[in-house]
């Protein structure tokens, strides 16, 4: 079973020098349908900053960027009408109508994944270390408590990371800030297995929600392509 525990979106643009006067306006339709409205930083330009909080997800707004966080299938979040849809992408073309605003520069796409696996931890590592890795380099270093390969490549303009190895637990979400809401997220994190971290940058001048399904199955593709879905 592959799980999601951590998937964000984000859209970068250039600075809106008078985004605190702006964005209340913008957001205000979007607060009745939030749980919570977080604002930090309302005194300064480059460091204001406002967080929605809905169930399941939340989208951040600053001056240069608009991003979406959450967890699930990411089939879910292509379907017409999904999250990401509405309201994130209403929410950035509110933005993008302000008369201050310039251009996009880029965006992010990055998923963290975890297959789950039967065998021991001590298992995945052997397996994985004999799958990857050359015994001679790990002469110096013997019974490591943590692996992992990144590869790095350019594709069609796009730059994309994709790191992975053994998942020990929940203890490797913490090392990257991630705890999923889900409490069936949460509930299977805890088991040991395979994980991997898939990042595509892209630069670009237009963004939309089609682009953003294509970084979506690319990244999908990646995912069947390590596990031999």
């Amino acid at each position: 079973m592959i799980i999601i525990p951590f998937h964000q979106f984000e859209i970068r643009y250039t600075k809106i020098l008078n985004f605190q006067a702006l964005i209340k306006e913008v957001i205000a339709p979007f607060v009745p349908m939030a749980i919570d409205v977080l604002p930090e930083n309302e005194s300064s330009v480059h460091l204001c900053r406002y967080t929605l909080l809905f169930s399941g997800y939340s989208i951040i707004i600053t001056w240069d960027r608009v991003l979406i966080k959450t967890e699930g299938d990411l089939n879910l979040f292509i379907e017409n009408n999904s999250i990401v849809e509405e309201p994130f992408f209403n929410l950035f073309n509110k933005i993008k109508a302000l008369e201050s605003f310039g251009n996009v520069v880029n965006c992010l796409c990055a998923t963290s994944m975890i297959r789950q696996n039967e065998n021991s931890l001590s298992e995945i590592k052997d397996s994985f270390i004999k799958t990857y890795l050359n015994k001679s380099n790990l002469e110096k270093i013997t019974n490591p408590t943590d692996v992992a390969i990144v590869l790095e490549t350019d594709i069609d303009g796009k730059q994309v990371t994709m790191q992975f190895g053994p998942y020990v637990g929940i203890a490797d979400l913490h090392k990257r800030n991630i705890m999923p809401q889900n409490q069936e997220i949460l509930s299977n994190v805890k088991n040991v297995g395979e994980m991997a971290d898939v990042k595509i940058f892209e630069t670009l001048k237009f963004i939309s929600f089609a682009k953003y399904k294509d970084l979506i199955k690319m990244t999908i593709e990646y995912q069947n392509s390590l596990w031999k879905i």
